[in-house]
C-alpha cells in the first residue's frame, strides 16, 4: 500500500510539472545572494473566513513544497529555497495591516501576498505599498475598487498587483448567463426583477451593486438589496420581505458555506416563487453536503475548479489528496495558483529587487490551474477572457455542478428550475 501511494504521488507530480517553477540558467552566483527567500501571506486563518483562508494556505504551501522539491528559485544566480510565512488577519482590515507590517518589518519578507482572500483587507494593506520596496500581490480579492486605486495612482501603487479578476467580471458573467438562459427558455422568471441578499463585506456589497447595474442596463429592475453580517444563517426576515415584492430572481452572495446552505433551504422552505442564483458559496465542498437536494437547480458563479471534467485539475486533486491528505477545493487551487504566480515572477526576475520583480510581473504569462495569468499594465490586474482567466457560470444538477455558460466551456446543458415549472 505504501509503495502504491508513493507511485501515485510520483505520477501526479509529473502530471503537474507544467504548474511549478522550472530551473533557469542564470549568471554566476553573486556574493550577496540570499540563502532563503521569504514570501509573506496574510489570510483569515481564524474567524468567519477561516474555511477559505485555511484552504488557501494549504494550496500555497503545496506550491512552495513543489518548488523546493525542484531546488527552489534562482536568485542572483543561486538556487535558493523558499519559505512561506503566514499571519492571521481574522477577516479584519486593521488586523490585516498589523499582520502585513509584522511580515514586512520583522520577518523581512521579499514578497507579500496580502490579502490572500478578502477585498476589504486588501484595500487596507495595499496602502503600505509606497512605504516598502517589496512586491505586494492580492489573492482571491475581487473588488473593482482595488484596480481603480492602482489605475488612478500608478506611481503610488507601482509595486502592487491584483491576482484575481475584478468583481465586474462576476457581474458580466452572471448577468449575461441569466439573460441567455431566459432568452433560450431554460430559465423561466416571473418578471425581470431581481432582489439581492449579500454578506456585508466589500466583496458582497460590490458584487450586488455591479451585478444590479448590469441587470438594469439589460432592462431589469432591482427591487431590493439586503446585506447581512458575515456568516449569517437566518434569512427569514429578508425572505419574507422578498415574498411581498415577488421578484423574478433572487441572488445571494456569500463566502460562507453555512450561509449558502441556509439560503437555499430557507428559500425553498418559504416557497419563494423566483429563480435562484448564487455567488461563490457553492465552491465550498461543505455546501453540497449540507444543502443536499435543496441545492438542485441553483445557478451559480463561478465554477473555475472542476476536477471532474479537467484532466489537469483532476491531477491536482490527486496531488492534494496524496500530499496534503485533503479533498481539493477551489480555494486550495486558487492558493496554489497565486503562490505559483509569485514564485514564477521571482524565478523570471532572478532577483528580489522590487523593480526587477515588478518588470517580471508584466508579461508573466503564467499558465496555472485556473487559467493563464497575465497582468494589465494600466491597473496591474489579471486579464480576463477565454485566453486568460474566465469565470464560468454553473448549475447544480443531480447533486453535481456543471458549467452551463459560456457555451464553449459548457459540460452540460442548463435545466429548468423545477419549482418554477408551474409558475
Amino acid at each position: 500500500m505504501k509503495n502504491r501511494s508513493l507511485l501515485r504521488a510520483a505520477v501526479t507530480t509529473a502530471a503537474l510539472s507544467a504548474l511549478v517553477v522550472q530551473p533557469m540558467v542564470m549568471a554566476p552566483a553573486a556574493a550577496d545572494a540570499p540563502s532563503l527567500v521569504k514570501i509573506g501571506v496574510t489570510a483569515p486563518l481564524s474567524g468567519p473566513g477561516a474555511q477559505s483562508g485555511l484552504a488557501v494556505r494549504t494550496g500555497m504551501q503545496l506550491a512552495v513544497d513543489q518548488t523546493n522539491a525542484k531546488g527552489g528559485v534562482t536568485i542572483d544566480g543561486k538556487r535558493v529555497k523558499v519559505q512561506a510565512v503566514f499571519e492571521d488577519d481574522q477577516s479584519n482590515a486593521a488586523s490585516g495591516v498589523s499582520a502585513a507590517l509584522k511580515l514586512l518589518t520583522q520577518e523581512k519578507v521579499e514578497f507579500l501576498i496580502g490579502d490572500a482572500f478578502r477585498s476589504d483587507v486588501t484595500l487596507a494593506i495595499m496602502d503600505l505599498a509606497p512605504q516598502f520596496k517589496v512586491p505586494i500581490m492580492s489573492g482571491e480579492a475581487v473588488a473593482g475598487s482595488i484596480s481603480k486605486k492602482v489605475a488612478a495612482d500608478p506611481k503610488k501603487y507601482a509595486n502592487f498587483w491584483k491576482g484575481n479578476l475584478s468583481s465586474d467580471s462576476y457581474a458580466y458573467s452572471m448577468s449575461t448567463a441569466i439573460e441567455d438562459l431566459v432568452a433560450s427558455g431554460k430559465l423561466k422568471v416571473p418578471s425581470k426583477t431581481v432582489a439581492f441578499i449579500s454578506e456585508d463585506t466589500e466583496y458582497g456589497r460590490t458584487i450586488a451593486q455591479l451585478t444590479g447595474a448590469v441587470f438594469e442596463k439589460a432592462g431589469w429592475k432591482v427591487v431590493d438589496a439586503e446585506t447581512v453580517a458575515l456568516g449569517s444563517s437566518d434569512f427569514y426576515p429578508q425572505f419574507n420581505k422578498f415574498k411581498s415584492m415577488d421578484p423574478g430572481l433572487v441572488m445571494g452572495t456569500f463566502t460562507s458555506a453555512d450561509s449558502g446552505v441556509a439560503l437555499v433551504k430557507q428559500f425553498h422552505e418559504l416557497g419563494i416563487h423566483a429563480a435562484l442564483a448564487g455567488i461563490y458559496f457553492p465552491n465550498r465542498p461543505e455546501f453540497l453536503s449540507g444543502a443536499q437536494k435543496s441545492a438542485d437547480g441553483l445557478v451559480w458563479a463561478t465554477l473555475q475548479y472542476d476536477p471532474v471534467h479537467s484532466k489537469t485539475q483532476r491531477a491536482f486533486a490527486a496531488l492534494v489528496d496524496s500530499q496534503a491528505h485533503q479533498k481539493a477545493t477551489y480555494d486550495i487551487a486558487a492558493g496554489f495558483d497565486i503562490m505559483s504566480v509569485a514564485l514564477a515572477a521571482l524565478q523570471k526576475a532572478g532577483s528580489t529587487d522590487v523593480a526587477v520583480v515588478d518588470k517580471a510581473m508584466l508579461g508573466l504569462n503564467y499558465k496555472g490551474l485556473l487559467g493563464r495569468y497575465d497582468f494589465d499594465a494600466k491597473d496591474h490586474t489579471v486579464k480576463s477572457g477565454p485566453e486568460y482567466v474566465v469565470w464560468p457560470v454553473a448549475q447544480i444538477i443531480g447533486g453535481e455542478s456543471f458549467v452551463i455558460w459560456p457555451k464553449n466551456l459548457a459540460t452540460h446543458a442548463a435545466v429548468p428550475q423545477v419549482w418554477l415549472q408551474g409558475k
